[in-house]
C-alpha cells in the first residue's frame, strides 16, 4: 500500500512484485483484466534497478502478462513502452515471442495490415515454417489436394486420439499462422486462407495437436462449406474441431472455434437456433481474453439476427452495445464491416426506441475510420451491398442499379465475404 519506497531492500521489494505477479495471474484467471493489469503494473514498479539482469524470469512474466493486459484494456500508450522494454532486454528469440504476438494484434487492430503481415511472414521464416512471397492459385490447389488426401485416410475416431504437439517451435508456428489467417482476410487475400488452414493440419498431422488445431479445422470447415459449397463435408469437420475443443486442455481459442464452426453449422441447421451459438462464442471468448474473437461473434451475430428476421429496432440496440465494445478497443477492421448492416437496420427500423446520443457515438465515424474504411475491399463489398438491400427494399431503383454494379466489379477480385454466413446465405 505505501509503495516501492516503502520497502525495506531489494529482496523484500521482489517478493512484493512476485506476490503481485500471483495476484495478476489470478485476476486473468477469473477474466479481470482490469485489475490484473493493475497489480501487474504494481508488480513491475517494484522491481530493483537492474531488475532484467538479476531478476531476468520474474520481469519477463510481469512484462508480458501486462503487456497483454494493456492491449486487452486499450493501453495503448504503455502498450509501446513494455513491448520495448521486452524486446530490448529478452535474451532470445524465444522469449520475444510473446511480445511479437501482441504487437502482431496490434498493429491488426490498428489498421496497419501489411506490417501485421511483414512481421507474420518474417517470424515464420525464422521458425524454418515460412510460406511463399507469392501464393499463387497453383500452389494453393497443390496444397489443399496434399491435405485431402491425408485426411481422406485417416478416420475421425484416430484423429481424435492423436497426441498433444510438444515441439515449441511447432507450438510457435501454429499461433503465428492463426495470425496471419486473420491478417489475410482483413488484407483481402481469401484465396491465401485455404493454404494457411492446410498448412496448420498438415502440422499437426506431424506433430500432434496444439490448442490452435481445433481452429485449424473449423477454418477448413468454412473453407468446404463457404467456397466449395461441400456442406456435408465442411460440417464433418465443425463437428471434429468442435470435438477436438472439447478435448483440448486449453480454453484461449474456443471463442475462435465456435465462431468459426457455427459459420459452417448455420447452412446446415437451422439458422434462428444456430446463430445463437455466436453468443456462445462470445462468452467463450470474453473468459479467455480473446476480445477480437469476442467482438466478431456480437458482430455476427447481430448482423445474422438482421438477416434472420429478428426485431430491428432490437437488433440495432445490439449492434450500438457491440460498436461501443468495438470503439473501446479501437478495432477500426471490425467497426468498417458492422457499420453498413447497422445503418440500413436503422433506416428500416426508425429512430425511436434508441437513445440518439447512443446512436451518434456508435455510428459516428471520424475521418481516420473513413479514411481506413476506403481501402478495404470487404469494406466496399458491404457498403455496396447493404446499400443495393437498402435502395431496393426502399425502391430507390437507381441507386440499387449503381451499388449492385459496384457490388460486382468488387466481387470479382475476391472469392468469399467471411463478414458473415449470413450475409452470404443472403447473398
Amino acid at each position: 500500500m505505501g509503495g516501492p519506497e516503502f520497502v525495506a531492500d531489494d529482496d523484500q521489494a521482489v517478493q512484493v512484485a512476485k506476490l503481485n505477479l500471483e495476484a495478476g495471474k489470478m485476476a486473468i484467471k477469473m477474466s479481470d483484466f482490469f485489475s490484473a493489469y493493475s497489480f501487474l503494473e504494481y508488480g513491475i514498479s517494484y522491481l530493483p534497478k537492474g531488475h532484467w539482469d538479476t531478476n531476468y524470469d520474474l520481469s519477463l512474466e510481469l512484462f508480458n502478462k501486462s503487456a497483454s493486459c494493456a492491449l486487452m484494456n486499450a493501453e495503448h500508450k504503455n502498450l509501446k513502452f513494455l513491448l520495448d522494454q521486452i524486446m530490448h532486454n529478452a535474451n532470445c528469440a524465444n522469449d520475444k515471442f510473446r511480445a511479437i504476438m501482441i504487437s502482431i494484434t496490434f498493429k491488426m487492430w490498428s489498421g496497419q495490415i501489411a506490417e501485421a503481415i511483414k512481421m507474420t511472414t518474417s517470424t515464420l521464416n525464422d521458425l524454418g515454417e515460412g510460406i511463399p512471397n507469392l501464393i499463387t492459385p497453383s500452389i494453393v490447389e497443390e496444397n489443399l489436394k496434399a491435405t485431402k488426401e491425408k485426411l481422406a485416410r485417416i478416420s475421425d475416431d484416430t484423429l481424435l486420439t492423436y497426441p498433444i504437439m510438444i515441439d515449441p517451435l511447432k507450438i510457435e508456428a501454429m499461433s503465428l499462422l492463426g495470425k496471419l489467417f486473420a491478417s489475410f482476410s482483413f488484407a483481402g487475400h481469401i484465396t491465401s486462407l485455404p493454404f494457411i488452414a492446410s498448412k496448420m493440419i498438415q502440422i499437426s498431422l506431424e506433430s500432434g495437436w496444439s490448442s490452435l488445431s481445433p481452429a485449424a479445422f473449423a477454418h477448413w470447415s468454412n473453407y468446404l462449406a463457404l467456397v466449395e459449397n461441400k456442406f456435408e463435408d465442411g460440417y464433418r469437420y465443425a463437428k471434429l474441431a468442435l470435438s477436438l475443443r472439447r478435448a483440448s486442455t486449453s480454453c484461449i481459442y474456443d471463442g475462435a472455434v465456435i465462431f468459426c464452426t457455427t459459420n459452417t453449422k448455420i447452412f446446415v441447421e437451422p439458422v434462428q437456433s444456430t446463430i445463437e451459438f455466436y453468443l456462445e462464442g462470445h462468452k467463450a471468448a470474453m473468459r479467455s481474453g480473446a476480445t477480437r474473437y469476442a467482438t466478431l461473434c456480437a458482430m455476427v451475430y447481430d448482423m445474422s439476427s438482421f438477416w434472420a428476421g429478428k426485431n430491428v429496432k432490437a437488433v440495432c440496440c445490439a449492434m450500438v452495445e457491440t460498436m461501443k465494445q468495438v470503439k473501446f478497443y479501437n478495432n477500426l477492421l471490425l467497426l468498417t464491416i458492422i457499420l453498413p448492416a447497422f445503418q440500413v437496420a436503422v433506416k428500416m427500423a426508425g429512430e425511436t426506441g434508441i437513445e440518439q446520443s447512443d446512436l451518434i457515438n456508435a455510428s459516428g465515424e471520424s475521418s481516420k475510420e473513413r479514411n481506413f474504411a476506403a481501402k478495404l475491399p470487404s469494406h466496399i463489398l458491404n457498403t455496396s451491398f447493404h446499400g443495393f438491400y437498402e435502395a431496393f427494399i426502399f425502391r430507390q431503383l437507381e441507386r440499387a442499379k449503381q451499388d449492385a454494379e459496384t457490388f460486382y466489379e468488387e466481387q470479382s477480385e475476391s472469392t468469399i465475404n467471411m463478414s458473415s454466413p449470413m450475409f452470404m446465405r443472403e447473398l
